[in-house]
């Protein structure tokens, strides 16, 4: 089943967020946490909203750098694009934990939605920004927010 967890830590609120973000479409999946200042979430949140303006069009969340070199933390890409005719679309994912073996991580795949479920992302995306909720679940058929974590992350299971 496709699908989107993204988990909130609360971190420097209400200006900048701790994210846990996991991802998966049946076949494939990947996630990472990261950083990110709540305007540019609300900013990606609104996009999704307004998705597409036409076709070919396409809307992207970028963070960090895809080059190791650059010594960012972590690099992810969302992006949202459009698939031929009107009303196909797809969300696809680039993460890259920029670890050192055996720790390196890195996956990219898409997600199929219609217009209006990546729309729907978009509201839930902009609820989740109001800081209320420490948890979200978004699939093409479904979503949910939470008010407490549903699911043990990564970093909790390593402990």
């Amino acid at each position: 089943m496709s699908s989107i967890r993204i988990q909130r830590f609360p971190y420097e609120e209400p200006y900048h967020v701790q994210l846990n973000l996991s991802a998966e479409n049946g076949r494939f999946s990947g996630g990472l946490d990261f950083y990110t200042g709540v305007p540019c979430l609300k900013q990606f949140a609104a996009s999704l909203q307004d998705f597409p303006k036409h076709i070919g069009d396409e809307v992207e969340f970028k963070y960090g750098s895809p080059r190791k070199e650059d010594r960012m933390y972590r690099h992810l890409v969302i992006r949202a694009y459009t698939i031929g005719g009107v009303g196909r679309c797809a969300i696809q994912f680039t993460f890259n934990n920029h670890g050192d073996e055996p720790d390196a991580g890195c996956a990219s795949f898409s997600i199929s939605a219609d217009t209006a479920a990546i729309n729907r992302l978009g509201k839930l995306l902009e609820k989740f920004s109001e800081l209320q909720h420490l948890e979200l679940f978004w699939s093409p058929r479904e979503d949910e927010l939470f008010a407490e974590l549903q699911q043990k992350t990564m970093a909790a299971a390593a402990s």
